[in-house]
């Protein structure tokens, strides 16, 4: 019995194992259809990819109408700033004897800029203010090279430093009084109409223009052009682009010294008696690391060579009413380390101008005025968020003074 279980037990192993053999020579034709199937699909994938690949390789129809179409939503640009503040000013209320206090939108900007080829492109702002919405920069602009470029329409002109950095580089809140006067145009933010030939040249860099310049009284009926240039030279980290800063918050190490000068003439006066200026500003800035954290020193000395005239006669400024000689100085400390969102940076400006008398009735009396700005700003983004704490006070000719205090908020995006 004992043999037979084993014999049976044997003959069934053996041919179930034929069985699974021949199952097995049955099903290998099968998988060798299924893999030549796959390999037939994978190479039609690879065609159909190498096609694609081709067709998107290939040079794009170009549309003479609208070059910019392929893809526009990459050439184009579109920011906003906002500067908004409270301030207090000793016997500025209605009363004439209590404190101001104000509210105010003092700036609120939209900033819109293209790419049209690797050589053409153009810039559209808009500045917003409580009472005004207006065109700030409208320029279409040609670049041929690093050192050659061409902008042509409404745009900052050859300026002073404070001017190329505008209210929202500065090193403090306001934006300083002789920079304010020194093109005298009478533009929403001292912009002018006009072109410009700007390059930088390795650590060299240039601005040279010709612009409408000053419209009031005489100059409109002789239609003198004002001219203008700036030179600039950067002994440590470039400054590279057609603006500027007045602190770069660490960024850059930075000793540059620049000397403008602009020209017009007949820019003012009356139209038998008509007047023209020339002025010149050198500026000076140097940033770099002290201890932990970043000092920087900026100065810049202005000349006015307006005699014979002053804000009635040609609306040369709010405070630059004829010839004469500014001075401005500010020094800035950028504290090491975070406290919350940001860093710290106390700082100090002083502007002086002294105008030049004059006999005559146009310019009867100096308008000399001293101001001193000391704050602090709440740095948590460089420029592109701030907040600044300032007291202002101000000396005019004269028994006249006032002190101001401003908080201000600066945000860019």
């Amino acid at each position: 019995m004992l043999n037979r279980g084993w014999c049976g037990t044997l003959l069934c192993g053996v041919v179930l194992a034929m069985a699974a053999r021949v199952a097995t020579a049955q099903d290998a034709p099968a998988k060798d259809n299924e893999l030549e199937d796959l390999k037939r699909r994978l190479e039609v994938l690879e065609k159909e990819k190498k096609a694609r690949d081709a067709k998107s390789n290939a040079p794009a129809a170009v549309n003479l109408m609208d070059p910019a179409e392929d893809k526009w939503y990459d050439k184009v640009k579109v920011g906003g700033g906002v500067r908004a503040s409270f301030r207090t000013v000793t016997d500025a209320a209605p009363n004439g004897t209590d404190r101001s206090a104000d509210f105010a939108l003092e700036s609120g900007r939209l900033y819109t800029g293209g790419k049209i080829t690797e050589w053409l492109s153009a810039t559209l702002n808009a500045e917003f203010t409580t009472n005004n919405a207006a065109v700030l920069d409208a320029i279409a602009q040609l670049k041929v090279s690093d050192e050659f470029n061409i902008f042509i329409g409404r745009m900052l002109p050859a300026t002073d430093r404070s001017n190329s950095d505008g209210p929202y580089y500065l090193l403090t809140w306001d934006f300083p009084f002789l920079s304010d006067g020194f093109n005298a145009t009478g533009k929403l933010g001292d912009r002018d109409d006009g072109i410009t030939f700007w390059g930088d040249i390795g650590k060299f860099k240039y601005w040279v223009g010709v612009y409408e310049g000053n419209e009031h009284a005489g100059a409109a009926v002789h239609d003198a052009v004002l001219y203008a240039a700036r030179v600039q030279y950067d002994f440590l980290d470039p400054e590279s682009g057609y603006y500027l800063s007045s602190t770069y918050y660490g960024e850059k190490n930075v000793l540059a010294v620049g000397l403008v000068a602009n020209y017009q003439s007949r820019a003012a006066g009356t139209t038998l008696d008509p007047v023209g200026f020339g002025n010149v500003a050198l500026d000076f800035l140097w940033e770099g690391k002290l201890g932990d954290g970043v000092a920087t020193v900026e100065a810049a000395f202005y000349y006015f060579g307006r005699h014979g005239y002053d804000a009635v006669a040609g609306g040369a400024g709010p405070f630059d009413t004829g010839a004469g000689t500014g001075v401005l100085f500010g020094v800035a400390y950028l504290i090491p380390g975070k406290l919350g969102w940001g860093q710290f940076q106390p700082h100090f400006r002083y502007q002086g101008f002294d105008e030049v008398e004059s006999a005559t009735i146009k310019n009867p009396t100096p308008s000399n005025i001293a101001r001193y700005d000391i704050g602090v700003n709440y740095v948590m983004s460089g420029h592109n968020a701030r907040i600044s704490l300032v007291y202002t006070h101000v000396d005019l000719s004269g028994p006249s003074k006032s002190g101001m205090l401003t908080l201000g908020t600066q945000f860019q995006f």
